[in-house]
């Protein structure tokens, strides 16, 4: 990274940074002696790094005389610094996965990403959406992000240029996922996220009127969701009763009004064949009217029941 740095930045303002890193403040006496540069060519890049918030000055005391001015490293020059977050970040997140299982680095990265939208929450102060808008965007971009506020027709969203995450999200894509809900605490309704020409586009606000408040932007989201969630919830009841009712109860009156016609003519013709003999004999009529009808119904009445009983006792078991 620092050599990268040094392609991007003039290599006298990274020799000056590792001169005042390494030695935790330094003169530009003592610059322009190990530079070997005019005291005055010295002090106008240390001057211009204290303005980018890179450096800053300190009195140190001598054994005599006034004090001497100095510089040293700020916070801010750790972040360009070369460093191991990242990889001992991905390794720790690895070795919880072996541990506590495949599901750990995304329950760890959701703990910090809802702890980290709970912090920008409790510092976004406006209520409108489009103040509410560029303080994120402020609060995002001081962290590392590159982000701007994009307000259009269809409503105000966040471009999102770089982002910090995206190492974390190459190995666990599930991470877009889990930021894009905790940030909904930041707006106090739903968000979406759509990338386009690799810039992700966070969607805040959708609709083109931008001076609405946010309390109606937290109405219309409540009330869609639990208007889905009492149709959800009453309309399937309805449709199991009709479901497991018409299968069981129109088969059975149906199966023995067709057959037992059919049963009994077939029952009525081949006694008549067999008749004659026994009506020579017995001289009785040839054939008992009363059995055959009863006959079919009788060896098949234990069957419906059980039929019926099934179903019914699944259907209360689902209920």
């Amino acid at each position: 990274m620092l050599q990268h740095g040094r392609e991007i930045a003039p290599s006298v303002s990274w020799e000056i940074l590792a001169h005042v890193k390494r030695t935790g403040g330094i003169s530009v006496n003592e610059l322009a002696t190990l530079l070997k540069m005019s005291y005055m060519g010295v002090k106008q890049h240390c001057d211009a790094l204290k303005r980018r918030g890179y450096l800053d000055t300190w009195r140190r005391p001598k054994t005599t005389g006034r004090p001497e001015k100095i510089f040293r490293p700020t916070v801010k020059l750790d972040l360009v610094l070369p460093n191991w977050g990242n990889e001992m970040c991905l390794n720790m997140l690895a070795f919880s996965a072996q541990m506590q299982g495949e599901n750990a680095p995304e329950r760890l990265l959701h703990s910090f990403l809802q702890q980290k939208a709970e912090l920008w929450a409790a510092k976004i102060k406006a209520k409108a959406p489009a103040e509410r808008a560029q303080q994120f965007a402020k609060l995002r971009n001081s962290d590392g992000w590159m982000c701007e506020v994009i307000q259009d027709e269809n409503g105000i969203s966040i471009a999102e240029y770089h982002s910090p995450l995206k190492e974390i999200a190459r190995i666990y894509p599930a991470v877009w996922t889990l930021e894009t809900r905790a940030l909904e605490r930041c707006f106090d309704g739903e968000i979406s996220r759509v990338d386009v020409d690799g810039v992700s586009h966070l969607q805040v606000w959708k609709n083109s009127d931008p001076t609405t408040t946010t309390d109606v932007a937290t109405e219309s989201p409540l009330m869609e969701s639990t208007a889905g969630a009492d149709t959800s919830s009453n309309e399937p009841q309805p449709q199991v009763i009709e479901h497991h009712q018409q299968p069981v109860e129109s088969p059975v009156p149906a199966a023995p009004v067709q057959e037992a016609p059919v049963m009994q003519s077939f029952l009525l013709d081949s006694e008549e064949d067999e008749s004659p003999a026994q009506d020579a004999a017995t001289g009785k009529a040839p054939v008992d009217t009363t059995t055959p009808p009863h006959s079919p119904a009788d060896s098949k009445e234990p069957t419906p029941p059980a039929q019926r009983r099934e179903p019914r006792e699944l259907l209360f078991d689902l209920d």
